[in-house]
C-alpha cells in the first residue's frame, strides 16, 4: 500500500467513526475537591434524581472551556449510593497519596428513593478508585446537609 492510500484511509476512519466524549449532565447539589491537578466532581441531582456519579477535571493542562475533557469515573468507582447536598475534603495519607472524604448529605439507595443512609462519612481513594465507609468513634454528629467541611495542616476535619 502507498502512503497516500494509508492516509486516505485513515482520514476516512476517523469521519466515519463518530467520537463521542463523556460531557456530565447539568446539576445542583453535588460536591466537589480539588486533588492536586484534578477537580473531582461527586453526585448531585440532575432534572430528574440524585446521581452516584464521579467525574474529574485535569486542570493543569489548556481545554476549551465550552466544552472541557470531563473523565467519568462512574462505572468503576461510583459512590455506593445517590448523593446530594454533602461535602468533600481532601487529604494526604502517610504515603502522601491523596484521599477524599464525603460527608453528610442525602444517600439514596441507587436504584429507588429509599434513604441508604450507612455512615455519615465515606472515604475514597482516587488511586485505587475505592470507596470505605467509615466508621465514627464516639457521638457522631448529626446527618446535616449542604454544609462545607475544611481540614487543618494536621489531617483534622
Amino acid at each position: 500500500m502507498t502512503y497516500n492510500r494509508l492516509c486516505f484511509i485513515y482520514i476516512l476512519i476517523h469521519l466515519l467513526i463518530r467520537i463521542e466524549s463523556f460531557t456530565p449532565e447539568v446539576r445542583h447539589a453535588h460536591s466537589s475537591v480539588l486533588v492536586g491537578n484534578k477537580l473531582y466532581i461527586f453526585g448531585g441531582k440532575n432534572e430528574t434524581a440524585y446521581t452516584n456519579e464521579v467525574f474529574y477535571l485535569d486542570v493543569s493542562q489548556q481545554f476549551d472551556t465550552g466544552l472541557p475533557p470531563w473523565t467519568d469515573l462512574t462505572l468503576n468507582s461510583g459512590i455506593g449510593f445517590r448523593s446530594g447536598w454533602s461535602t468533600t475534603v481532601a487529604l494526604n495519607d502517610d504515603n502522601d497519596d491523596p484521599t477524599i472524604f464525603l460527608i453528610g448529605g442525602f444517600m439514596f439507595d441507587k436504584y429507588s428513593d429509599k434513604d441508604a443512609f450507612t455512615s455519615l462519612v465515606h472515604r475514597f481513594n482516587p488511586k485505587f478508585g475505592q470507596w470505605d465507609a467509615l466508621i465514627i468513634s464516639g457521638k457522631e454528629p448529626d446527618r446535616r446537609r449542604d454544609i462545607q467541611a475544611v481540614a487543618d495542616d494536621s489531617g483534622k476535619i
